[in-house]
């Protein structure tokens, strides 16, 4: 209860104080003024303040501190609130495994016996997906159960969001069927990304992409057998 309380009851003094200067409202307007208004920037600048904020923060005061300074923003911008506050919460928990205070890094880098710096940007690098899903899910709110009726489209559209984020840890990852380069890591990601954003058109672009990245990894892996038969023989 001590660990939760102490940086709850910090937190509320942070409330206290945006809702007395009026620094939310403010802080949502300065933002509106930086992108103009646009949504994208306006995410990834909510995005960048999640990360900062959230760093070392326990994830109770984390969601008080996203829902004073950040999620105003967003529900501001025109968001869907629930998919204000997920965004903004994902990316405040986020912060733990990100640069440079990293905390989970930092821990599993002290269980692992390795450097801190190596462990965290791989665990960035793994955890590619998760910096980018929150903003298909804001664009495309149907994604988020409960706030639609099940449908076999939507069902099919989590499915394909599920595979792409698969494929997008592969492309993170640098191996499938055999090790990747950075050309065909780079297409394996598009291929993902297109799979992730639940529309007809990138989904058939997502699915023709790592279709071929497929058969193109099959194709050389066959011929690497046939080399190395050919040399055997």
């Amino acid at each position: 209860m001590t660990v939760v309380a102490l940086p709850s009851a910090v937190a509320g003094f942070v409330e206290g104080t945006a809702s007395l200067t009026g620094l939310t409202p403010a802080l949502a307007a300065f933002v509106h003024n930086i992108a103009h208004g646009k949504l994208l920037p306006t995410l990834v600048i909510t995005m960048c303040m999640s990360l900062i904020l959230g760093m070392g923060v326990p994830t109770v005061a984390n969601y008080i501190l996203m829902s004073i300074m950040t999620i105003p923003v967003l529900v501001k911008a025109g968001v869907m609130p629930l998919a204000a506050h997920l965004f903004c919460f994902h990316f405040g928990i986020m912060s733990e495994l990100t640069p440079p205070v990293a905390i989970t890094s930092y821990t599993a880098s002290a269980i692992a016996n390795a450097e801190f710096w190596p462990t965290a940007f791989n665990a960035v690098r793994l955890a590619g997906v998760a910096y980018i899903v929150p903003y298909f899910f804001v664009f495309n709110p149907e994604l988020l159960l409960g706030t639609h009726d099940l449908t076999i489209g939507l069902a099919w559209s989590i499915i394909l969001a599920i595979a792409g984020a698969i494929a997008f840890g592969v492309a993170m990852a640098g191996y499938f069927l055999r090790r990747m380069s950075a050309v065909e890591r780079i297409i394996f990601a598009i291929g993902a990304v297109c799979l992730i954003d639940p529309t007809f058109r990138t989904d058939i672009i997502g699915f023709v992409i790592l279709g071929l990245s497929i058969l193109f990894q099959l194709f050389m892996i066959k011929k690497s057998k046939e080399t190395k038969g050919t040399a055997a023989a």
